[in-house]
């Protein structure tokens, strides 16, 4: 069950976020970040990541994921979106990761999970 936590103070707009992989900022056995083109951080942290020959994501356990939205606004517990409580182990899943927000969230959210808005101004329906 993954427990998401939004900073009140950026918005996000889930119809325009990018987060396929532009640029690899950090591929260890720990972690595996990157920034997308629209200049958004995604950090994920796990143990035992293992990588291919072009260091995408094959292997190991994925246990959070803080995504950075912009430089200008503070962060919330490492990310304006933080995704905890994970356990992902798939191999597909794990390479879905950097393939775009509905592939990340589609992993990331796959069962009973919490969405935790304290403080956010509007929350709107697409």
């Amino acid at each position: 069950m993954a427990t998401v936590t939004f900073n009140p103070f950026v918005a996000v707009d889930f119809t325009t976020l990018v987060t396929t992989r532009s640029i690899l900022d950090r591929a260890t056995l720990t972690n595996y970040d990157f920034d997308t083109p629209a200049g958004t951080d995604i950090d994920t942290e796990g143990t035992g990541f293992t990588h291919d020959g072009s260091r995408n994501l094959t292997g190991g356990t994925l246990t959070r994921i803080d995504i950075h939205i912009g430089a200008d606004q503070p962060a919330l517990n490492g990310g304006d979106i933080n995704i905890s409580g994970l356990n992902i182990t798939s191999a597909t899943d794990l390479g879905a990761m950097d393939n775009g927000a509905f592939s990340l969230f589609g992993v990331a959210l796959q069962g009973n999970d919490t969405l935790l808005l304290a403080g956010a101004a509007e929350v709107s329906e697409v």
